[in-house]
C-alpha cells in the first residue's frame, strides 16, 4: 500500500488545476462582462441624438406655419427665427456675425410664404 496514493494527495494535486481553471473562467467572464458594457455605452453615445435639449421646441417650418395661421404675430416670428438660427450657429465654426440672426435676414422661402 505504499505506493498508492492516499485520497488526500489525490484531491490536493486535482483541486490545484481545477481552482486555476475556475480562476480563469472567472476572469474571462469579469472581461466578458466589461467588455460588453464599455460597448454598450460607446453604441449609445454614438447612436443618442446630440444635445436633445438645446433644440428648439418646434422647426422654421412650423414657426412658418404658425404665422401663416395667424397664431403668432411677424414680429414674433421674426424674433423666434432670429433666434433658433442663432442658437444653431453657435455650433458651426463661422464667422460670428450678428447678421445670420437679425430679424430682416429672411431667406427666399421666407418671402414666398408671405
Amino acid at each position: 500500500m505504499d505506493g498508492m496514493p492516499t485520497p488526500q494527495t489525490v484531491m490536493a494535486s486535482v483541486s490545484q488545476p481545477v481552482i486555476q481553471i475556475y480562476f480563469c473562467l472567472g476572469c474571462l467572464v469579469v472581461l466578458a462582462i466589461l467588455v460588453a458594457v464599455v460597448g454598450l455605452v460607446i453604441h449609445r453615445r454614438a447612436t443618442a441624438d446630440n444635445d436633445t435639449s438645446k433644440e428648439a421646441p418646434f422647426s422654421l417650418a412650423e414657426l412658418r406655419r404658425l404665422r401663416a395661421d395667424g397664431q403668432i404675430s411677424d414680429a414674433e416670428y421674426d424674433r423666434v427665427r432670429a433666434k433658433m438660427i442663432g442658437e444653431s450657429m453657435t455650433g458651426l465654426e463661422t464667422d460670428n456675425t450678428a447678421s445670420a440672426a437679425t430679424p430682416d435676414s429672411r431667406t427666399k422661402s421666407d418671402e414666398r410664404d408671405e
